[in-house]
């Protein structure tokens, strides 16, 4: 463990204490978020510097250890920065920039513009991670609820307690079940070889979480009922009908519809059942800013949905 934190103070992470804590957060007054592994509360630095304390329950010091250990050596403009942390007998908290905007999936009104560009810095977020970095980074909870905004709407990956990580020349991680039940990928669940491509299909469940809402007025997380979402109303209801919906929707400039027709096409590609059929996020970024087309991907082979459909339980958070 020391020899952990004498790693990471290489990286100039600041060690705070719980007395600082306590001062930042006005005595851990004012909740932000939940998380699965505790609660998040805002702060501010004695600088002026607004953050997010995350505080982490005591039996969760793996997944501490994991997100300081990443994100100490991580920069990039999509991925939450992390400013330090408190680690004692009494309380492990990080601490992280603040986010204005909260998270992707309490923000439902955002014009289409600002919402592909946040998809576009959300595969950029992930190309980072899967392709320029010195090993493999898995996410492995890619969701809206893990996508936070900032005051300018530019997305940033958050909550970093799951990831796995390989080398390259390895080319897959060890297979553990892990991640919230409905971005699932399918080799998750069926313990398969454990690669990037998972967080490629979460991506897509995502976008089509995304599209699903502001295309339908959905209540319910198209996450949920992948099956539904893809067979009964994209494939057979949507698709032929995409431009009329979306102009009912009041979404009639032709960009926006491309935009809209894009993003769908990304998103089947990306939960295709075999990995090796989905795009790297490279190749999502490609496509989304112009520099490639794509075709129609073939109907995808929805699969189960839900802690019940598996009849199994992950250590993913809701």
């Amino acid at each position: 463990m020391n020899k952990f934190f004498r790693d990471i103070a290489r990286d100039k992470l600041i060690r705070f204490s719980s007395k600082q804590l306590k001062i930042f957060t006005r005595n851990f007054s004012i909740v932000i978020g939940q998380g699965g592994f505790g609660k998040v509360y805002r702060g501010e630095l004695a600088n002026g510097v607004q953050v997010a304390v995350k505080m982490m329950a005591q039996e969760c010091e793996k997944e501490f250890m994991a997100e300081v250990g990443i994100l100490a050596r991580l920069y990039h403009r999509n991925l939450i920065k992390l400013f330090g942390f408190c680690f004692n007998a009494n309380m492990k908290a990080l601490v992280f920039e603040f986010m204005e905007k909260g998270s992707l999936c309490n923000n439902h009104s955002i014009d289409w513009e600002k919402l592909y560009h946040i998809t576009i810095g959300i595969a950029k977020g992930l190309s980072y991670m899967h392709e320029c970095c010195e090993q493999v980074i898995i996410h492995c909870d890619i969701k809206p609820a893990n996508i936070l905004l900032d005051s300018n709407f530019s997305p940033k990956i958050a909550d970093f307690g799951l990831i796995e990580l390989y080398d390259r020349n390895a080319n897959h991680a060890p297979s553990i079940l892990k991640g919230t039940p409905g971005y699932l990928a399918p080799e998750l669940v069926t313990l398969s070889e454990t690669t990037y491509k998972c967080d490629v299909y979460s991506f897509g469940v995502t976008l089509f979480e995304i599209v699903g809402r502001r295309i339908l007025d959905l209540t319910v997380n198209c996450c949920e009922k992948p099956k539904l979402f893809v067979e009964q109303v994209y494939w057979d209801k949507i698709k032929e009908k995409l431009e009329e919906i979306l102009t009912e929707r009041g979404i009639e400039e032709k960009k926006n519809i491309e935009q809209a027709k894009k993003l769908l096409m990304v998103a089947l590609w990306c939960v295709q059942r075999i990995p090796e059929n989905r795009p790297s996020m490279s190749t999502v970024v490609k496509i989304l800013e112009g520099e490639l087309d794509t075709m129609e991907p073939p109907k995808p082979q929805i699969w189960a949905s839900s802690d019940e459909d598996l009849g199994v339980s992950t250590t993913g958070r809701q």
